[in-house]
């Protein structure tokens, strides 16, 4: 009796050592489409240089770190907040260089790009006034960050301007001119970009240099795009600073009949988001 009593006991310590191996499995499995709302500890930790750090912009919703080495710029964005990330992939973003250390946007990278045509960029006919359809506007929250990935896999067409005749125009990211890498990935619940500029294609550069960063909003006919906040001048790492000046007014916001009850964060896809940060060049 002895013996059956120590067998009946091993039964339930067994299932609960099963249990306990697969709850944990579980937890240290990552998940691609994990929810699409923002969540600083959810942003992707990377090694920056020493020194380096991110910097949040709060009304673009967006981390950011920009430096250089001897040979390149790196422009590097995190952007976690779901309807951010969803404006940006397709909307479009614009990533300019000003070697002036001014807000010229000459020399830059497009991408991504904003696909062309009637059709609201997720499915549906644009409504009258030119915005989403009515469904976009109820369902923006549920998209989730396996369809972002998808949409994001999808986005390989990159516009250059200002690096000179051999390289400007349209490139496929996959296969960038010499100097110019570009990558844009989900990774957990974040939208990361990347991009690594040569120096050598910059032209002559002093010790500063201005970078702006454009995030479209959707550009209504006869509206074009609405600038939004600020503009997001911000501080940084030490030795950088923003340039003087500032992109300034409030969000004017979306014609009467494009917005629906129930979604008053939905104004933020028709605001251009807009940051520039002046960063004095180490090497």
């Amino acid at each position: 009796m002895p013996k059956n009593n120590f067998r009946h006991k091993k039964v339930p310590l067994l299932f609960v050592t099963v249990l306990f191996a697969v709850h944990y499995t579980i937890a240290q499995t990552p998940v691609i489409n994990a929810s699409p709302v923002a969540n600083a500890s959810m942003v992707p930790q990377e090694n920056l240089p020493l020194g380096i750090k991110k910097i949040m912009d709060e009304d673009a919703y967006t981390q950011y770190a920009l430096y250089d080495d001897a040979k390149y710029v790196f422009i590097k964005l995190y952007i976690a907040d779901s309807l951010q990330k969803r404006k940006v992939l397709k909307n479009g973003m614009e990533v300019w260089v000003d070697i002036k250390g001014k807000k010229n946007k000459v020399t830059g990278i497009l991408f991504p790009l904003a696909p062309a045509g009637n059709n609201y960029p997720g499915g549906g006919n644009r409504n009258a006034a030119g915005g989403p359809p009515p469904f976009l506007q109820s369902n923006h929250k549920n998209v989730t960050d396996t369809a972002l990935a998808v949409l994001a896999a999808k986005r390989q067409e990159m516009e250059l301007k200002g690096f000179g005749a051999d390289v400007t125009g349209s490139h496929n990211i996959a296969q960038p001119p010499t100097g110019i890498t570009v990558t844009l990935q989900i990774m957990g619940d974040t939208l990361v970009y990347n991009a690594m500029v040569a120096k050598d294609m910059l032209g002559a550069l002093s010790q500063w240099v201005s970078i702006g960063i454009v995030e479209k909003g959707i550009e209504l006919p006869g509206f074009g795009d609405m600038e939004g906040g600020p503009g997001g001048d911000g501080g940084g790492p030490p030795g950088g600073g923003p340039p003087s000046g500032g992109d300034g007014g409030a969000p004017p916001g979306p014609p009467p009949g494009d917005m629906q009850d129930g979604v008053p964060d939905f104004k933020r896809m028709f605001e251009t988001n807009v940051i520039w940060y002046k960063l004095k060049l180490h090497s």
